[in-house]
């Protein structure tokens, strides 16, 4: 989660207080969990907070809300990841290993996406390229109409941090951190936003994945499903516009890893966010709305089922 949350840039943070007034009549006083969304919204929009009194933290609230979230995201034909004849290879001593080869496909917004295939198959090469980690050898890679292929190195990080939320199934959490400070850790050093608003999105998500009674524990305290459920829950907190999760219910007990999937969908389905899984598990290839399956870095005939919500 390190490379993804180093992207919190000085232009970022300057975008965030450029003088943009939207202005509304709002007559609907906003719960806490409802201002810290607001303030969130307003930073994915590229808005500033247009005050500090509630009518016009409604305001902002109110415009993202319907408009960002609702019409951009879940009424929008367009794709969120796009693959054009995408290729990854390299060289490991004298072997040459070709990761992908032509990959061509497109995945709506709002999409709940599995890549599937044996390990060593390139899913997890196909998330490091929708994630800006690595670049393809060939071929053009867009997230959210963004060429992210063509970034340089600041640039990429300020994307990871701005639009993505990662799983990864090794946790990558902070060891000096407890489960409460790694999950406020995106919102603090990219969003930038104060504790009073911090806090009751950390508690939500800390709740949506069992983990309340945690809060003040470090990693090495913790169990491997309990490290993945603060890992899910440090993805979702900044309410991004794309998820990325490599086997995020590989180290889950059964009933933890439904409540996670359906959290996600919950999500989806609210915010159309958009979900892109490598898994094996039939938990995520059940509920996947798309299924790309991948043999050998080859697309194999996909997608497997339509999108019915788009």
């Amino acid at each position: 989660m390190i490379l993804s949350c180093s992207g919190a840039s000085r232009e970022g943070r300057l975008a965030l207080k450029l003088p943009i007034k939207i202005v509304f009549n709002s007559p609907t006083p906003l719960s806490p969990a409802d201002q810290a969304m607001s303030k969130l919204k307003c930073g994915q929009a590229g808005i500033s907070n247009p005050g500090t009194k509630d009518a016009n933290l409604s305001s902002c609230f109110l415009w993202n809300r319907l408009n960002q979230s609702i019409e951009q995201r879940k009424g929008s034909k367009m794709n969120m990841v796009e693959f054009k004849d995408v290729s990854r290879s390299y060289q490991m001593g004298d072997v040459h290993v070709a990761a992908l080869q032509d990959i061509t496909l497109n995945i709506p917004k709002g999409a709940f996406t599995a890549l599937v295939g044996p390990s060593g198959s390139g899913k997890t090469t196909a998330l490091n390229l929708i994630g800006c980690l690595d670049k393809p050898s060939q071929g053009e890679v867009l997230v959210a109409g963004r060429a992210v292929s063509g970034m340089n190195r600041s640039e990429s990080a300020d994307f990871r941090g701005e639009k993505l939320g990662f799983v990864f199934q090794d946790f990558n959490l902070l060891p000096v951190l407890t489960v409460f400070e790694n999950i406020e850790y995106p919102l603090l050093m990219i969003r930038d936003m104060p504790k009073n608003l911090r806090r009751p999105l950390v508690e939500k998500v800390l709740a949506a994945v069992s983990m309340e009674n945690q809060a003040d524990k470090y990693p090495a305290q913790l169990s491997g499903g309990q490290k993945q459920r603060t890992a899910i829950a440090r993805a979702l907190v900044g309410n991004p516009l794309l998820v990325l999760a490599d086997e995020p219910t590989a180290n889950l007990d059964g009933a933890t890893a439904k409540t996670v999937v359906e959290l996600m969908k919950q999500m989806r389905d609210e915010f159309g966010t958009t979900f892109v899984f490598s898994t094996h598990d039939p938990r995520i290839m059940d509920q996947a709305e798309l299924t790309f399956h991948i043999l050998d870095g080859r697309l194999m005939d996909g997608p497997e089922k339509e999108v019915s919500h788009v």
